[in-house]
């Protein structure tokens, strides 16, 4: 009832939106130091996501903590 009451009222029900987002668009920080292994993952998330490879994973903590890389 209270789902048909809020469509009435032109208010989108939340669970729609829940299942309309597909997850895409994702900032994915790939730490690895093996050029075969990331050479291989990257491509796998690009097409739906932005990949951003450190070989380094001291330089990976020091950005984050630079600003450089944002967790939400």
């Amino acid at each position: 009832m209270r789902a048909m009451t809020s469509l009435e009222m032109g208010m989108e029900a939340p669970e729609r939106s829940a299942v309309a987002d597909k997850g895409m668009g994702g900032r994915i920080l790939l730490v690895d130091d093996r050029p075969s292994s990331y050479e291989r993952l990257a491509p796998c998330s690009a097409p739906s996501h932005s990949v951003d490879v450190e070989t380094n994973p001291s330089e990976a903590l020091f950005s984050r903590r630079r600003g450089q890389i944002t967790i939400s």
